[in-house]
């Protein structure tokens, strides 16, 4: 696995507060007007009679659109093809260039895939609690075995872009700051770790999360064991948001998939650069 890394997005000091807080807003990766432009792309999915479809997830407020067949187990894993979001309109979100130089930077690895590809979409909602999910990891880790390797390879970086402003109660990302490494200490600290609330779907006893806001544009970046949740959003506004996933190509896990020659049509080809066919295995790094 090759280590060598494209030139530099992040600073000493942004590595830092990443390995000490397990995230980081990489601020203005897209301009207003481009989040403007996959807000509409992505609020334009809904129907306009508001008929929800069946395949897609609605509970207080939060939209989660999803392809006709979602549900089994491995999809969803998030990002096998009857999840994922990848128009031509919305490539370039899942293969954008700074994102990924940052993944690469932190994960060690100029050779990654970029994964995930879903949608968020939270209404204003007046009632319930502000957090509306379990605190838990996106553990890249299978349940069978009883604990994290905690290698390098076994990395992943998940994300998201905020396409739409997201002030304090507008249904931000609450996470745990620092929460990776407390998950890492208690796994390792149990023979059982990878097993722990329910392997890691409902963490108990943790410091409490905080929100993660930002503006239109920005993208959040999260180490895989970093404890967070959805929460509700009481501004006007709905916050729409879309996520993307890194994975080193030597995941001992879930080792990337080479794509089929017929999975990508001539219009999502076209709509890729050279480092989007390598992100999604068109192209050898």
């Amino acid at each position: 696995m090759a280590t060598t890394v494209p030139a530099r997005v992040l600073s000493d000091e942004d590595i830092a507060d990443f390995n000490e807080f397990g995230y980081l807003v990489l601020r203005n990766v897209l301009t207003r007007d481009e989040a403007d432009h996959y807000r509409n792309v992505i609020l334009g999915m809904i129907p306009p009679d508001l008929t929800i479809p069946k395949p897609w997830k609605v509970k207080s407020g939060r939209i989660k659109p999803y392809h006709a067949g979602y549900g089994d187990q491995e999809t969803r894993r998030g990002h096998e093809d009857n999840a994922i979001f990848d128009t031509p309109d919305l490539i370039p979100l899942l293969c954008h260039e700074t994102p990924y130089r940052a993944a690469a930077e932190l994960m060690g690895s100029a050779e990654l895939r970029a994964q995930d590809g879903t949608i968020g979409i939270t209404l204003r909602s007046d009632d319930g609690p502000t957090l509306t999910q379990n605190l838990h990891v996106d553990a890249s880790v299978p349940e069978t075995l009883d604990n994290f390797t905690f290698s390098p390879a076994e990395l992943t970086m998940g994300g998201a872009f905020y396409l739409t402003d997201v002030a304090p109660h507008g249904g931000g990302m609450y996470v745990v700051p620092g929460g990776h490494n407390l998950v890492a200490e208690t796994a390792r600290n149990d023979p059982q770790g990878r097993h722990l609330f329910g392997n890691w779907v409902d963490i108990k006893g943790f410091p409490e999360p905080v929100e993660v806001t930002g503006s239109a544009g920005d993208f959040i970046m999260t180490h895989y064991l970093l404890p967070h949740c959805a929460s509700n959003n009481r501004n006007e506004r709905a916050r729409v948001a879309y996520f993307v996933r890194y994975a080193r190509l030597d995941h001992p896990f879930y080792p990337p998939p080479t794509p089929s020659a017929s999975r990508y049509n001539t219009l999502q080809l076209r709509a890729l650069s050279p480092l989007g066919k390598q992100l999604l295995g068109l192209a050898p790094w």
